[in-house]
């Protein structure tokens, strides 16, 4: 039998240096979280989420996909 309490996993890290002078914030994406409100709280936008994980289709971030998030 499927466990239907089973807690969703969330992860949420921060890198330092990489491609970008502020690091990176790799992150699953939640439920209700889309990209535009990931862009609002990180201050960042959509195309440079999308370009720094190599996937421009909007359809692949869905809730539980860790994504990388470019910061400063």
């Amino acid at each position: 039998m499927a466990n239907e309490n089973k807690k969703e996993e969330y992860v949420m890290e921060i890198y330092a240096g990489g491609s970008t002078p502020g690091g990176y914030l790799r992150c699953s994406i939640r439920e209700g979280e889309t990209l535009e409100l990931l862009a609002e709280r990180y201050r960042t936008d959509v195309d440079t989420i999308m370009s720094f994980n190599h996937n421009r289709d909007q359809e692949w971030y869905v809730p539980g996909q860790i994504i990388c998030i470019p910061l400063g």
